[in-house]
């Protein structure tokens, strides 16, 4: 009887372990407590995470192994929890600045015809004519 007793416990207690929603968070805007929650993330990874945010947001959720100690593997096991929220809203443009002139090589016939390169060594001086 005790035996199924702790049976039908142990079943309540699966059965609403599995019904857990899977809490989501981003990291640019999840504080550290909420980090923490993370497998594999501490105190201290969770405060690098929040320091390289304040330098430069995060754009994927690839962008996190830039954190020291967030690797392939543990990346594979964050993932589930986490998502980065688009940095600009849908439908809106974001204004860039005028688009930078392409450089191109110069063509063979521009080579050519240019002037001669000087070397960079010093010029030569002559000895000035024996009197």
């Amino acid at each position: 009887m005790r035996w199924l007793t702790s049976a039908i416990l142990l079943l309540a207690l699966c059965g609403s372990a599995s019904a857990k929603e899977k809490v989501r968070l981003d990291p640019n805007t999840a504080t550290v407590e909420q980090l923490v929650t993370l497998p594999g993330i501490g105190e201290k990874r969770a405060a690098e995470i929040v320091r390289l945010r304040k330098r430069r947001p995060f754009r994927r959720v690839a962008e996190l192994r830039r954190v020291r100690g967030i690797g392939r593997k543990m990346l594979a096991k964050l993932r589930p929890y986490l998502y980065v929220k688009p940095l600009v809203p849908p439908g809106k443009k974001v204004e860039r600045g005028p688009k930078k002139k392409a450089r191109t090589r110069r063509s063979k016939e521009a080579r050519t015809t240019s002037k001669p390169r000087r070397s960079k060594a010093p010029p030569r001086r002559e000895d000035p004519p024996d009197a």
